[in-house]
């Protein structure tokens, strides 16, 4: 218990390492703000992109923002990569989820009713279903401003609104075969969305989207 003390003490600004669903669900998609960094390499972050985001948590931490980081080159999380650019070896990916409502399937929420947290006379509410959003950072060129830019807008100023994503990723090891299935669900996507903008296009200009 010392040990792990003093080492919090000594490095307060340290990543959670994410290796299973299970991780990526409790420590990451559970807490309202997750910043994720995907791993283009097994090894280290390089020391620019170490200090870039020692400075960031610096500055978010304190704002309820965890960090996390998960090795792309071994695992995948299916159900997300379809929203992120494609993976290449070398290239770090980011992405920041901000947790919409729920929680962990065997948690109970912290209010009861007729009383608060853990007064008696009233029975504890179960929490809904975890349902997460995602603000990805396009760019696969990493820095600084890039990811301070996402995490302003959606955390501080909340001028950026994530979008919500139909079901919770998971962490499989990755795969050829589940590259491909990536990226078929990748462009079945791409081909939903040039869709869309095409019947976009063809409503009178009154009607579109985001029109009065």
């Amino acid at each position: 218990m010392l040990v792990k003390a003093l080492k919090n003490v000594l490095e307060p600004f340290r990543t959670i390492k994410i290796e299973t669903s299970k991780d990526l669900k409790t420590k990451c998609l559970s807490k309202s703000h997750c910043a994720l960094l995907l791993k283009g390499n097994s090894g280290k972050v390089e020391p620019y992109l170490k200090d870039a985001l020692t400075s960031l948590m610096a500055i978010y931490q304190p704002k309820g923002v965890v960090f996390a980081t998960m090795d792309a080159t071994v695992l995948l999380a299916s159900g997300l990569e379809e929203y992120l650019p494609v993976h290449r070896k070398g290239q770090h990916r980011f992405v920041l989820f901000e947790k919409m409502s729920g929680g962990l399937k065997d948690e109970a929420t912290t209010t009861t009713e007729g009383g608060g947290e853990g007064e008696e006379g009233g029975a504890p509410k179960k929490e809904g279903r975890l349902i997460t959003s995602i603000a990805p950072l396009e760019s696969t060129t990493l820095s600084y401003a890039g990811m301070n830019d996402v995490l302003q807008k959606v955390v501080v100023s909340k001028s950026l609104k994530p979008r919500k994503i139909p079901a919770l990723p998971n962490v499989k090891t990755r795969t050829k075969k589940l590259e491909e299935q990536e990226q078929q669900k990748r462009q079945r996507r791409t081909e939903q969305q040039q869709r869309q903008q095409q019947q976009q296009t063809m409503l009178p200009r009154g009607k579109r989207k985001g029109k009065m």
